[in-house]
């Protein structure tokens, strides 16, 4: 049979641009999950978003094929598996939802920092694929605050109810940063060390892409002014 050649151009398009579609997504759930109400409809949204972002980050999975089919299996599994809470309430599901989802994301973000890392120049689609990862980090902040808060309630303290995925997802991102607010707070000794542990790979992930990706760019620059 024999493939349209106008799918195969869209299929590469879409690979190639692979850093930039994961992007997009990531700005636009961290950017509206915050306005989310916690009614029906804004959980279908949320479950939306996120089934955006998982189908992204499915195609930023770079593996030898048997891996490739693997992981991506596992992320429309965790895709699906966001939809059940819609239709289903329990608490069980909710938790089941999460590990699926923390599992999927550490897959993915694994993945982009390996490509950064394997990549021999440093060119626009590896520097967006640096800021996914890092971004990908936030979020697998986010679901381990939500995992923890399941299996030990109020081990993080906020203003008002801690809802998961809006405002453990500002919480995670804020504690990447270390800005620290303090609005939010872990409160049990596993919080606290998630956020630690969280905190110190926000600033180490910077840290160690940059110098790797300064120094792919002037080894680079030396093999070019060289000849090589």
């Amino acid at each position: 049979m024999n493939v349209n050649p106008t799918h195969h151009t869209i299929a590469r398009r879409v690979n190639e641009n692979r850093f930039l579609l994961l992007l997009i997504v990531l700005v636009l759930f961290i950017s509206v999950t915050p306005h989310l109400t916690g009614t029906d409809a804004s959980a279908i949204v949320q479950s939306t978003l996120m089934s955006f972002v998982l189908l992204a980050a499915i195609g930023c999975l770079q593996f030898k094929q048997t891996g490739i089919v693997a992981t991506r299996w596992f992320g429309v599994a965790t895709l699906l598996s966001g939809w059940i809470p819609i239709f289903i309430t329990s608490p069980a599901i909710d938790f089941i939802v999460a590990v699926f989802r923390i599992g999927f994301l550490l897959i993915v973000t694994a993945a982009l920092v390996y490509q950064v890392a394997a990549s021999k120049r440093v060119s626009i689609p590896i520097i967006i694929g640096a800021i996914d990862g890092y971004l990908m980090i936030g979020l697998v902040g986010a679901v381990a605050f939500t995992i923890i808060e399941f299996l030990m309630p109020g081990s993080v303290k906020g203003p008002s109810a801690i809802t998961a995925q809006t405002s453990f997802t500002y919480f995670a991102y804020i504690t990447m940063l270390t800005v620290g607010y303090g609005e939010i707070l872990p409160i049990t000794p596993t919080a606290q060390t998630v956020a630690v542990f969280l905190a110190a790979s926000g600033q180490l992930y910077i840290a160690i892409l940059v110098a790797m990706l300064v120094g792919k760019f002037l080894a680079a620059d030396q093999g070019g002014g060289t000849g090589e």
